[in-house]
């Protein structure tokens, strides 16, 4: 794979990881200081203390003035020095005397925080037990360990071998199944290892500031690196000239960081003696399930097929049902011991790789099927492969398809017969392969119900976690068909059209033959879905240089597979309303069900994607989305009456059609610029045979695919907001302020799409039946201030996304955009941080209010786990 290779790969790669769970930067300083500990982060740094609910309810107005407080300092030194700091790379054009007094600055800001949360915790003694006060230490220590290790500036903050430092092992122990002697043990082995840390924390905080001043003084020195020049005075970009660029960078590297790196090098000693220690304490099956836990989450460590998850949940499954589990814990337990000296031998070669470039920018490193990290990988991925045959064997009829697929796939046997018959028919059992990308995020995730299957997919784990999408849901970012009517489409549009009786008897014989067709063609679009992303997962011949052609073989077969789904879409639809305009006679209506079946056609344009075209839009970050709002769409969420209805279509006048030519353009241009993508990753094999004209004629079209798609968005945006502005004139008020906000929020997603907002549960609150008065009254007055300050908060983002430059988009580049975006978004995460804070506040009041029978009589009042980040970061 060329280095050309791997950097689009691992564009995409960074696109898919956008789409799960992270946790954001709440300062809005890209990770060069640490976070301030919202409610939340705050609860968890207390867990060791086991806080009774009064005692957490007490410790809000302590908690809100250390927030004044570090905001202080956010809002006044921190943001003096991100004005002069890069946040993407530490290093600069200053001298090394700037660069020292920076350096300097950063230690007296770092202190100043650590002072704020000393004080803030030292604070909370009489709130807490003595026991509680004996215990704050662990809380403090385990903080200042955060502040220096997740946030490893000048170091960058995303790199692999930085995350493994951070990873703490006190939350990974099931408390709840030890036993009074063995969680002492437990505490006392903690305790030990943790202060082993903290103090190892400490050296390389001081170590990586020196190191970064050294590193200047070396390169004011010897001056920067260079590429050499050929004959012809161009610079040589060749495999041995990048090579030695590279080798000369690490040199240096380790020259300037030499005690960083091995104070970062015992940390992970400290890691893995640590985890040896607490699992020498534990019952046998409780240790080995905290050493995986622990292994995924410091190295990740790949469970191909998720096979000892899976292995894992069906005990806990037939435990719960009385069955027999011996047979499962005897394969688990064979498991572990095959697989374990595969894992070990993993994180020695991590380990090896981040003592020699831990910390410093991210070289790729090209794996071969022969390479030392590659063979092991086969080696436990064949135990993995073994465990998943073994299983599907003791499951028998109980074993899921997809289980058996993906073994098939691995041993090479051809699929294509292989439909899964009636599988995701009424009668059958429903199974499901979704997403879920490797990191910290999936590590204690459920598989939710039985049935669920899993495969392994490039750099991603794909785990049985089942959600709202339905079977196969989690895998629309490869490929996704036009939905299907629904029956509240039809309602609506036999509601639009007035029929009568007989009318609605042959829309509802219309409708139900449209159902059959359209599930069958979905059911046969999610298993051939499913085979070509199964090219992408593990095999006994897999070989890393050929990731590439294997994601751009999958790439154009997606993009075919949708197309069909789209044209068969297409017909099935146009049939259903071919029929249906014999049985509408007056004219007006007929105009009605036109504006429909335009509707019906911008959902085709809006079906349309591939893992090439996910990536890209992706990077475009986040900003008004106004231009792809389907006003038509809006008006059916605020359930106007028929004849309020009928005019806010009517006065939206020629935006239908055009509307629909704009759909179509813009997705045009998207498989254009997917298809350009695709052809430019796949043209050569070897830097050397880079066309760099052919290369630059690609960044040209690119260019002018983003200026054209800009001009139709911007279009489009106008049009809409113009129609909007038509369609509230003729709504009576209260409707009109349904629309807007209806508006705001499909504009503003990345403001308005917010799992820790609580707003809905208030108001579910206050309509519970059997509430005492005094309840309600206090519920209405936290509804009423949460309701105000929330909104506040929302505009205060949407007015930062409205001003912020736009994305530059493929084929363009300019660094003071890139620069003013990066300012910008630091902003908006600031003002998320407050908002996250005031949900997760609000929440644990309304939490305190409400009897457990009542938490769950609104649907409860956990945070969703499992939910798509709408704020690229790229």
């Amino acid at each position: 794979m060329t280095r050309l290779h791997q950097y689009i790969l691992s564009i995409i790669a960074c696109a898919l990881l956008a789409l799960s769970p992270a946790r954001a930067l709440g300062q809005g300083t890209e990770g060069v200081f640490p976070e301030p500990l919202d409610w939340r982060s705050f609860q968890e740094l207390m867990e060791p203390l086991n806080l009774s609910p009064e005692q957490a309810a007490a410790l809000e107005a302590p908690h809100e003035e250390y927030l004044v407080s570090m905001m202080a300092i956010r809002d006044g030194a921190i943001a003096e020095f991100m004005e002069n700091v890069s946040v993407k790379f530490a290093r600069s054009n200053n001298s090394s005397e700037e660069i020292s007094e920076r350096v300097s600055e950063y230690r007296r800001i770092a202190k100043r925080m650590a002072a704020v949360e000393g004080s803030f915790l030292d604070g909370l003694g009489p709130i807490l037990s003595q026991d509680q006060v004996q215990r704050i230490s662990i809380a403090k220590d385990w903080r200042e360990r955060q502040r220096i290790l997740e946030s490893p500036w000048p170091w960058p903050q995303w790199a692999p071998s930085t995350k493994q430092l951070a990873v703490e092992l006190r939350p990974l122990v099931q408390w709840d199944i030890l036993d009074e002697t063995s969680r002492a043990a437990v505490e006392v082995a903690l305790a030990s290892n943790e202060e082993r840390r903290t103090r190892l924390a400490r050296q390389l905080f001081d170590q990586r500031l020196k190191g970064y001043v050294k590193e200047v003084e070396i390169e004011a020195e010897l001056g920067p690196i260079h590429f050499p020049f050929n004959e012809e005075g161009k610079k040589e970009i060749s495999p041995e000239a990048v090579q030695a660029w590279e080798d000369e960078n690490l040199r240096r590297h380790h020259e300037a960081y030499d005690t960083a790196l091995k104070s970062a090098s015992r940390i992970r000693t400290a890691y893995h003696d640590g985890v040896a220690s607490i699992v020498s304490l534990l019952p046998d099956r409780a240790g080995r399930d905290f050493q995986w836990i622990a292994w995924r989450r410091g190295y990740g460590i790949k469970d191909t097929f998720q096979v000892r998850r899976m292995v894992a949940r069906w005990i806990e499954r037939m435990n719960r049902k009385d069955g027999d589990t011996a047979p499962f814990e005897e394969l688990l337990s064979g498991h572990d011991s095959r697989t374990a000296p595969h894992a070990r031998k993993l994180m020695e070669l991590a380990d090896g790789e981040a003592g020699n470039q831990g910390g410093s920018f991210f070289f790729f490193k090209e794996e071969t099927k022969d390479s030392p990290r590659s063979q092991v990988e086969s080696k436990l991925q064949d135990e993995q492969v073994r465990t998943a045959r073994e299983f599907h064997s003791l499951l028998g009829d109980d074993a899921p398809e997809d289980l058996r697929r993906v073994i098939a796939h691995y041993d090479g046997e051809d699929l294509d017969g292989n439909t899964g018959g009636d599988r995701f028919g009424e009668a059958g059992k429903q199974t499901s392969v979704s997403i879920v990308i490797t990191g910290d995020a999936s590590d204690m995730e459920e598989l939710e119900e039985d049935g669920a299957s899993v495969m392994f997919f490039g750099s991603t784990d794909v785990g049985g976690s089942t959600g709202a999408g339905g079977p196969g849901a989690g895998l629309d970012f490869l490929a996704s068909a036009p939905d299907a009517m629904e029956r509240g489409d039809i309602e609506l549009l036999a509601a639009d059209l007035q029929m009568g009786e007989e009318g609605l008897d042959i829309v509802d014989v219309l409708f139900e033959t449209y159902q059959k067709e359209t599930a069958a063609l979905l059911r046969q679009f999610e298993q051939k879905r499913m085979d070509h992303a199964m090219s992408m997962a593990p095999s006994k011949e897999g070989d890393p240089r050929k990731d590439m052609d294997r994601f751009v073989s999958m790439n154009r077969d997606m993009q075919a597979l949708q197309q069909d789904a789209v044209e068969k879409m297409r017909t099935l639809d146009e049939q259903f309303f071919d029929d249906l305009v014999l049985a509408v006679e007056n004219s007006d209506d007929q105009v009605v069900l036109r504006w429909h079946r335009l509707a019906r056609q911008r959902t085709y344009a809006a079906a349309p994607t591939d893992p090439m075209s996910t990536a890209m839009a992706m990077m475009g970050g986040v900003g008004n989305n106004g231009w792809k709002i389907d006003l038509m769409h809006e008006i059916g969420k605020i359930n106007l009456p028929h004849e309020h209805r009928r005019a806010a279509l009517i006065a939206m006048g020629d935006w239908h059609e055009r509307a629909t030519d704009v759909a179509a353009a813009l997705a045009d241009l998207q498989r254009e610029e997917s298809e350009s993508m695709t052809t430019m990753i796949s043209s050569s094999k070897d830097p050397q045979d880079i066309d760099m004209e052919v290369a630059m004629e690609s960044m040209k079209k690119m260019q002018d695919i983003s200026t054209r798609r800009n001009a139709l968005r911007d279009e489009q945006l106008q049009r809409n907001e113009v129609s909007l502005r038509a369609i509230c004139d003729v709504l009576p008020p209260e409707m009109e302020a349904q629309m807007n906000l209806a508006w705001d929020e499909a504009s503003y997603p990345a403001v308005y799409i917010d799992p820790r907002g609580v707003g809905d549960k208030l108001l579910a609150a206050m309509e519970l039946d059997g509430l005492d008065e005094t309840v309600r009254a206090d519920l209405l007055l936290l509804q009423q201030g949460y309701s105000e300050q929330y909104k506040e908060q929302c505009l205060g983002l949407v007015d930062i996304f409205e001003s912020m430059p736009p994305p530059p988009g493929m084929g363009s580049f300019n660094l003071t955009k890139m620069e003013d975006r990066d300012k910008a978004m630091n902003q908006a995460e600031r003002i998320r941080f407050e908002r996250d804070d005031l949900s997760d506040k609000t929440r644990d009041r309304l939490r305190a209010m409400l009897s457990e029978e009542q938490i769950e009589m609104i649907g409860g009042l956990d945070v969703s786990k499992n939910t798509t980040m709408h704020w690229p970061k790229f």
